[in-house]
């Protein structure tokens, strides 16, 4: 049966949107809808008409609950995709309540990764049996490499040709998770810059942030802080809307230490182009990841030494 998905189209570039993006390449007969600026009257319209099966990409518990009171006096079909942990959020009672309520009525739930679905086991146990795993990671349309590549900074482009090795992170925005920890862990890559750099002082990190505007003091302090342990001339901000994979092509190493996450599907792009990639272990990562602690700046610091080694990078 043909799908509406409804969820965020690029722009902006982020998780859910690239894979949505990739999805409607594959699947070209299904309807996407793109949920960023979707007014409260076109998407209960939406609803109303519609006699696809709807699959909701986003965590609005409105659009949600919606869905839920369309399907219960008039037959809609819908499912949801949990793409990561922002639907556990904190929230009042009344929002848990729709949510197991929607979440109940749903066809079927996708989760992102097994540790998703464990998640909502814990506190609905009763919803995951009609639930499935399935990870986001599509491959990237290869035809779009020299579009991708066209928008990269000329700057960068030196950058990536003077330096050696180079590591590769990515944000979609700065923002702090409930522990008050930076989500991405920007703060532990440029500790982990200023480390290495003792090691290999031709080594550079490319950040990839896709919007700027999330937390401009604190990544203020940030670029602060990298003038001071004088790192400038080896972390290069790539910040705007841009697609990362073609630089895994030219990476060394893809790092991702975030402090939560739903499967990082940046990770199985750079082993998708035989980069290794380094990841926290808040959740399951792709097969072939290397995993260290969560917030552990010494495990992450020699998990990444260990894979420069075995890469045959020389050490001073």
């Amino acid at each position: 049966m043909r799908k509406c998905h409804i969820g965020p189209l690029p722009p902006p570039l982020g998780g859910i949107s690239v894979y949505l993006y990739r999805l409607q390449k594959l699947k070209p007969d299904d309807r996407y809808v793109n949920s960023v600026g979707l007014r409260k009257i076109d998407f209960l319209k939406l609803l109303c008409q519609t006699r696809e099966v709807v699959v909701l990409h986003d965590n609005s518990i409105k659009r949600l609950t919606a869905a839920y009171f369309f399907s219960l006096f008039l037959g809609l079909q819908y499912s949801f995709v949990v793409h990561g942990a922002g639907v556990f959020r904190k929230k009042k009672w009344i929002s848990w309540y729709f949510l197991r309520k929607s979440l109940q009525r749903a066809i079927s739930i996708q989760f992102v990764s097994q540790s998703l679905q464990d998640r909502m086991k814990e506190i609905f146990p009763e919803v995951v049996k009609h639930s499935f795993v399935q990870h986001a990671f599509l491959p990237p349309p290869l035809e779009d490499e020299k579009k991708i590549s066209d928008t990269y900074p000329h700057e960068m482009c030196f950058f990536l040709e003077g330096h050696s090795p180079i590591l590769i992170a990515n944000a979609f925005k700065l923002v702090f998770w409930e522990d008050g920890n930076d989500v991405y862990g920007l703060d532990m890559c440029v500790e982990l810059i200023r480390r290495l750099k003792l090691k290999y002082p031709h080594i550079g990190l490319v950040f990839a942030l896709a919007d700027d505007t999330g937390a401009p003091d604190y990544f203020a302090k940030i670029k602060e802080q990298v003038l001071t342990d004088k790192l400038d001339g080896h972390i290069f901000f790539m910040t705007g809307q841009r697609e990362l994979w073609p630089l895994f092509r030219k990476a060394d190493l893809m790092v991702r230490p975030t402090c939560t996450d739903g499967y990082g599907s940046s990770i199985a792009e750079a082993l998708y182009f035989d980069c290794p990639a380094i990841a926290s272990d808040v959740c399951v990562r792709p097969e072939g990841t290397v995993i260290f602690n969560n917030r552990d700046m010494d495990d992450f610091y020699e998990k990444v030494r260990e894979v420069l080694s075995r890469k045959g990078f020389p050490q001073l």
